[in-house]
């Protein structure tokens, strides 16, 4: 009786072993997860979207990059980050498409990333509204690198 009872908890917890985890893997219960996890609040290194598929070899004009660069050499936040020894590395568009009623599908530039760099320790992103003439958001990300001798 024992001998049974044992053979089939064995059994039981093998076939669980292989169920569950195929159940979960195949259910909607998983796509569910990963619908959540894309869900979370952006903290990357480029805006949501960049490079657009379609748009990938988008060439930036000067006149752009002088206007984002204005905007944000206004911000007193980005005027201390370039203070504090950044530098701007790269020029974004963030494009917006919009389709109108007709179905005519017209694209525009309605805001820049800036790209801003410090050494190797620092890296920062700002984004500029190019249509409000403000700076949206800055990201800043550092790097600490504590270097221990064996």
């Amino acid at each position: 009786m024992k001998r049974s009872l044992a053979l089939g908890l064995i059994v039981l917890a093998a076939m669980s072993a292989l169920v569950i985890p195929t159940y979960a893997y195949f259910s909607s219960f998983n796509r569910y997860i990963i619908a959540q996890e894309q869900e979370k609040p952006y903290l990357g290194l480029r805006p949501r979207g960049w490079p657009p598929r379609c748009l990938a070899r988008l060439e930036v004009s000067d006149d752009f990059k002088e206007k984002a660069l204005s905007i944000a050499t206004g911000d007193n936040n980005v005027n201390r980050l370039l203070e504090e020894g950044y530098n701007v590395t790269i020029v974004k568009p963030i494009i917006k498409a919009v389709v109108q009623g007709n179905g005519e599908v017209i694209l525009r530039a309605t805001g820049a990333l800036l790209v801003l760099r410090k050494n190797t320790s620092g890296l920062a992103n700002v984004e500029v509204d190019i249509e409000a003439g403000k700076v949206a958001r800055i990201t800043i990300l550092s790097r600490t690198v504590i270097q221990k001798s064996s």
